[in-house]
C-alpha cells in the first residue's frame, strides 16, 4: 500500500487508527504487555469486545502480536480458552511504501473455524479506508 509502514501501523496499534475502521472504541497501551481492547459496542464491554486482551509482541513499525476474543456468538467456547486466540500482523515497507503479511490467527482451541471470517476482514476493511481516501491499497 501507498503509505508509509508508520501509517499502516498506527492503523492497528493508535485507539485513533482502530477507531478509524474497526471499532467503536479502543484501549490500547502500545507496548508489550499492554492492553488492546477493542470495543464494537461499547455499553456492553463483556460482550463484542476484546476485553482484557493484551499485546504479546509490540515491535514498532515491524510486528504486532496480540491476544484476541471472538464475537459473542462464539463466547461460549472461544473466549474461556486457554490459550486465547492469537493474532500475529507483519509490517514491512520504508517512508514510502509498506507491505503486510495478511493477519495470523493461531485459534484457541475448539475455536470454529468459520471465526477466521472476522479477522480476514481486516485487509478488506484496510483496503475499502484506504480507496476511501483516494488512495490505492493492496493487501
Amino acid at each position: 500500500m501507498c503509505v508509509p509502514t508508520s501509517a499502516c501501523f498506527d492503523l492497528f496499534i493508535e485507539p485513533a487508527g482502530l477507531e478509524s475502521w474497526l471499532c467503536e472504541k479502543a484501549n490500547v497501551e502500545a507496548r508489550t504487555g499492554g492492553l488492546r481492547e477493542l470495543f464494537w459496542e461499547p455499553d456492553d464491554p463483556q460482550n463484542n469486545s476484546t476485553v482484557g486482551c493484551r499485546i504479546t509482541t509490540y515491535d514498532r513499525d515491524r510486528v504486532s502480536a496480540f491476544q484476541w476474543r471472538s464475537p459473542k456468538q462464539f463466547k461460549s467456547f472461544a473466549n474461556a480458552a486457554d490459550p486465547l486466540t492469537h493474532v500475529v500482523v507483519d509490517f514491512h515497507g520504508n517512508s514510502n511504501v509498506t507491505s503486510m503479511a495478511k493477519p495470523f490467527a493461531r485459534f484457541a482451541p475448539k475455536v470454529d473455524r468459520r471465526s477466521v471470517r472476522s479477522i480476514s476482514r481486516i485487509g478488506t476493511a484496510l483496503n475499502e479506508t484506504r480507496n476511501a481516501q483516494g488512495g490505492a491499497a493492496n493487501l
